[in-house]
């Protein structure tokens, strides 16, 4: 959902071969911008001409072994739906009519194209988000850190001819924070909050200023690229982490940063990173990640920002504040850009708002069981006003948490539409070498509402318009803080 001075960009085949990404990886990268265009220069070859000419069938691009791999790959992915799909009735698609028909194309494919595209159609038959098939070189380019053009990261100076891109020598990998944050609004990246004392600040950042380049990487060409190939409501969480991933590094390392000042005036200058305030927990195979909250005060109305659900430690300190301050006439809950995380600790964060038992905030459908979202109390409930603020960079968790305080009547959100990318899914690889994507459950909100692909709307919407931020007015907070004032 674009706000209406933004209209949507045409879709192109090439799109369909990208993964929807769990709303909690990390591996987005100004490398998807590369991969992207690579392969968009390869998706046709111009107008034909008017003359009629004969074709000749290409001659195999592949050997024997390659077609095996083909079809070891297309039965990993025919009797994985078959065996784990969340729903038995695999949505109403023929499975057993679809192997007949289509695993024959793919031991008659001459090229690799012509085999994924079986397996493409066989996962199109379902009809459903978050099943996919990703080519070879983009699982791989996804896969590994990345300098800014795409090509893999190498040491380099900082420097360079003015506006020409550089090699990075920051750790693509590495959990340093800019100390800001941004919005995508159509192909920019619009600074929404700088940190209080960070060297963003010191620098003179301030909202409203629009990230233009990065060691001179252009960053509002790189969105306007990797948008051209985004299907659905992810397109701002994905665009979004994109961006900030061009400022991956260690904590002291720092970037030549480009900024579009009020009247467009062009700044540049160099941020060292800082460490985050937290470091998420060990959970499973999560890599580790910066975790960021904020629980403070404005005025008699109480602000806890939350950045992503991966560290525990967050509800305690939100209980202890909400001890310290029982004068507190509301409170904002601002999960704009997070992308999501632990499912389960949205329980029991709602359960200081909400003081009857019994009460959940959705289910998620599994093959063999249901696993319902119950609301965990707590001995420190907030009985005011509660408004949160969602964006298109809300996914996963912070869906189920807005849909099901949404639902409940016991919060009204502010924003735009969330990301609706709701459902928990798998990455793995293929025989062949690609990559095979595949939800593991659905997921339906108390209200009965389905997130997946629709998000969750906001009661009022309020889109982050740079003229405001440029004022140091954040539109959607500025709201729910006048909301809570008439309350």
């Amino acid at each position: 959902m674009l706000p209406p001075s933004v209209s949507p960009r045409p879709r192109t085949s090439v799109g369909r071969a990208l993964p929807r990404l769990l709303p909690c990886d990390l591996l987005l990268g100004s490398v998807l911008v590369g991969v992207l265009a690579s392969l968009a220069g390869c998706a046709g070859t111009g107008p034909r001409g008017e003359a009629a000419v004969a074709e000749v069938p290409p001659a195999p691009s592949i050997t024997p072994d390659r077609v095996e791999a083909h079809l070891a790959s297309f039965d990993q992915i025919w009797e994985t739906i078959r065996d784990v799909h969340y729903d038995p009735e695999l949505n109403g698609a023929p499975w057993d009519e679809l192997r007949e028909t289509l695993r024959p194309r793919v031991a008659a494919a001459r090229t690799d194209g012509e085999a994924r595209s079986a397996m493409e159609e066989l996962l199109a038959s379902l009809g459903q988000s978050h099943f996919g098939v990703i080519p070879g070189e983009v699982y791989d380019e996804l896969d590994r850190p990345s300098g800014p053009d795409g090509s893999p990261a190498e040491s380099g100076s900082a420097g360079g001819e003015s506006g020409a891109p550089v090699a990075s020598s920051r750790n693509p990998g590495g959990i340093g924070q800019p100390g800001f944050d941004v919005v995508v609004v159509g192909d920019q990246a619009i600074v929404r909050r700088v940190v209080t004392g960070s060297p963003a600040e010191r620098a003179g950042v301030a909202m409203g200023w629009v990230l233009s380049a990065v060691d001179g990487h252009d960053v509002s060409k790189g969105i306007a690229a990797l948008r051209e190939h985004l299907d659905g409501g992810e397109a701002e969480l994905v665009l979004r982490r994109m961006a900030l991933a061009n400022l991956a590094g260690d904590p002291g390392e720092t970037a030549r940063v480009t900024f579009l000042a009020e009247g467009d005036a062009s700044r540049e200058v160099t941020i060292e990173l800082i460490p985050p305030k937290h470091i998420s927990e060990p959970f499973g195979n999560m890599p580790r990640t910066a975790v960021d909250w904020e629980i403070t005060r404005i005025g008699d109305i109480g602000l806890f920002r939350l950045g992503i659900f991966l560290h525990f430690s967050v509800r305690l300190e939100l209980e202890a504040f909400l001890d310290e301050n029982p004068d507190l006439r509301g409170l904002v809950i601002d999960l704009r850009g997070n992308p999501g995380g632990i499912g389960f600790m949205a329980n029991g964060i709602c359960g200081h708002l909400v003081d009857e038992s019994n009460l959940r905030l959705g289910t998620m459908l599994m093959r063999d069981q249901s696993m319902h979202f119950n609301i965990s109390p707590q001995a420190t409930v907030f009985g005011g006003p509660v408004a949160l603020l969602i964006d298109g960079g809300s996914a996963s968790t912070s869906e189920i948490m807005a849909a099901g305080l949404q639902d409940l009547g016991r919060a009204r959100l502010f924003g735009s539409n969330t990301a609706g990318a709701a459902l928990p899914s798998v990455f793995v690889r293929l025989p062949n070498g690609d990559g095979f994507q595949f939800a593991v459950a659905n997921y339906v909100s108390t209200g009965g509402s389905v997130l997946e692909g629709s998000g969750v709307a906001p009661d009022e919407v309020v889109w982050p318009e740079r003229s405001r931020l440029l004022e140091g007015v954040d539109p959607p907070l500025a709201a729910a803080l006048e909301w809570i004032r008439q309350q």
